[in-house]
C-alpha cells in the first residue's frame, strides 16, 4: 500500500515523518507555497540517523516536485535544513509512487 506524509513548514529544521522505501517503488515529493520561500530537501538513509540529501527544490512562492527511485530499501523525509527557510508556509507531500 502506497505511503503519504504530508507537512505545512514555516521554520527551519523542520521535517516529515519518514517513509520506508523498499527496491523498486519510487517516491515522489511535492512542495508548493502561495506565500512562502525556502528550499525543500528529499533525503535518504540506509540506518535512520545518518541523513544524504538526494534532491532539492527552490520553493518561491511557487510549486515544484520530483520523483526518486531508490536501488535498495531505505527511508525517505523531506522538508527544509538550517538556513533553508525564508518565510511563508512550504506545503510538502512525500508519498511513495507504487505499493
Amino acid at each position: 500500500m502506497a505511503s503519504e506524509k504530508k507537512l505545512a513548514i514555516t521554520a527551519q529544521n523542520t521535517w516529515t515523518d519518514t517513509i520506508e522505501v523498499a527496491y523498486g517503488n519510487g517516491v515522489a515529493l511535492d512542495a508548493s507555497a502561495s506565500t512562502g520561500v525556502g528550499t525543500v530537501v528529499l533525503q535518504r538513509s540506509l540506518d535512520g540517523t545518518n541523513w544524504i540529501d538526494i534532491m532539492s527544490k527552490s520553493i518561491n512562492n511557487s510549486a515544484d516536485g520530483g520523483d526518486y527511485l531508490p536501488l535498495t530499501v531505505m527511508s525517505v523525509r523531506a522538508g527544509i535544513k538550517t538556513g533553508g527557510f525564508t518565510s511563508g508556509t512550504i506545503n510538502v507531500v512525500l508519498r511513495t509512487r507504487w505499493s
